[in-house]
C-alpha cells in the first residue's frame, strides 16, 4: 500500500513539474512589463473625423502625458457660461446678480461646481504611441 501511495504521488509531482515547465515556455515572465507612461501623440476629435480620414495611420499633432487626463494636460475647450456641465446650476443668481459678473467673463469663468476644471471636453480623442513587443513573447 506504501509503494501504491509513493507512486501516486511520484507520478503527481511529475506531472506538475513537467505542466511548471510547459507553462513557463509558453506564458511570459511574470516580471516582464512595458511602461507606456510618458508623452503620446494625440489629437481632438471633435467633428468625428478619425475614422473615415483613417488617423490611425498617421502620425498626431498634438502630444499629451500619460498618466493623465485630457483636463491635467490642458488640452480641451476653455469653459464659457453655456459649457454644457454634467451637473446644474439650479440658483440662477449666477446668471444675473451683478456681484457675479466678474465670474462669468472669458477667462475668468468661475462656476458654482466643485472641483471646477480649467478645460472642458466631450468626445472623441485619439491617443498613439509606438510601442516594441519583445519577441520572446
Amino acid at each position: 500500500m506504501n509503494k501504491c501511495i509513493n507512486l501516486f504521488l511520484l507520478s503527481w509531482m511529475l506531472m506538475l513539474v513537467t505542466a511548471n515547465k510547459i507553462a513557463a515556455q509558453l506564458l511570459p515572465d511574470k516580471n516582464t512589463t512595458i511602461d507606456i507612461s510618458g508623452t503620446w501623440m494625440f489629437q481632438i476629435d471633435s467633428l468625428d473625423k478619425g475614422l473615415p480620414e483613417k488617423w490611425y495611420s498617421t502620425k498626431l499633432k498634438d502630444k499629451i502625458k500619460l498618466p493623465g487626463s485630457m483636463t491635467t494636460n490642458g488640452k480641451g475647450n476653455d469653459i464659457t457660461v453655456n459649457t454644457p456641465w454634467t451637473g446644474e446650476i439650479v440658483d440662477s443668481s449666477w446668471f444675473k446678480k451683478p456681484e457675479y459678473a466678474r465670474y462669468r467673463k472669458p477667462g475668468n469663468i468661475k462656476v458654482p461646481f466643485w472641483l471646477q476644471p480649467e478645460k472642458y471636453y466631450k468626445g472623441a480623442a485619439w491617443y498613439q504611441k509606438t510601442i516594441t513587443i519583445p519577441a520572446s513573447w
